[in-house]
C-alpha cells in the first residue's frame, strides 16, 4: 500500500519476534488494548471521511507492512470497537462511534 503525504500515518508497532512471553504478556495490558481500539477507531474514521478503501491501523516494525481494516469491515469493526468502548466505559467514544456508524 503506497502511503500518501496527505494520509494519516498509522502508529508504527516495534514488535520483538524473538521474545513470545514478552510480546503475549504485552497483548494483555490495558494501556495497549486501549491503544488498539483508540487506533482503529481513528484509522477508520479518517478512511470513512476520506473514501478509503482500508484503514491502515499499524505498521509493523517500519517494514511498509500494516495491518489494515477493509472497507466491507468497517461496519463489524466499529461495532467491536462500540462494544469494548462500553465495557470500558468510555462513554465520549460510544458517542463517537454511533456517530460514525450512522454515517455508514
Amino acid at each position: 500500500m503506497k502511503m500518501q503525504v496527505k494520509d494519516r500515518i498509522p502508529f508504527s508497532l516495534s514488535i520483538d519476534y524473538f521474545q513470545k512471553d514478552e510480546l503475549q504478556e504485552a497483548f494483555k495490558k490495558p494501556k495497549f488494548i486501549d491503544l488498539v481500539y483508540h487506533e482503529a477507531f481513528e484509522s477508520i474514521e479518517y478512511a470513512i471521511k476520506n473514501q478509503k478503501k482500508n484503514a491502515p491501523i499499524f505498521e509493523v516494525n517500519e517494514t511498509g507492512t500494516f495491518i489494515t481494516v477493509s472497507a466491507f469491515e468497517y461496519e463489524n469493526s466499529l461495532n467491536s470497537i462500540l462494544k469494548y468502548f462500553e465495557k470500558t466505559e468510555q462513554y465520549e467514544m460510544c458517542i463517537k462511534v454511533n456517530n460514525l456508524l450512522k454515517s455508514l
